[in-house]
């Protein structure tokens, strides 16, 4: 197997893993700092001939990433209106008591 091949493997594994941590709500976001930088560290290494296949292994890692940070802003969007909600309700529930 040569080295892009291998870079390729080792590659969807860590995207695997990391689509796989981020299906549970409560992931651990240093988990996935650690395999996103295990996948910048295989990126980063030079390639042994630039090669169309070689583009198109980098183009894929970063559309990959790019689905990825769309992704964690909608988790990200959805739990600040969820704490919007949560400050109205307690301003809601403090105006009452103090009115009544």
């Amino acid at each position: 197997m040569d080295s892009l091949q291998q870079r390729t493997g080792t590659a969807a594994g860590l995207r695997l893993q990391a689509e796989q941590l981020i299906k549970d709500p409560a992931f651990s976001i240093e988990q996935l700092e650690q395999l996103l930088q295990q996948l910048q560290l295989l990126l980063q290494q030079p390639p042994l001939q630039p090669t169309a296949d070689y583009a198109a292994f980098l183009q894929l890692n970063l559309d990959w990433l790019q689905a990825l940070m769309a992704q964690l802003t909608a988790h990200k969007e959805a739990i600040a209106a969820d704490m919007l909600e949560l400050q109205k309700g307690k301003r809601a529930k403090r105006s009452y008591s103090q009115n009544n």
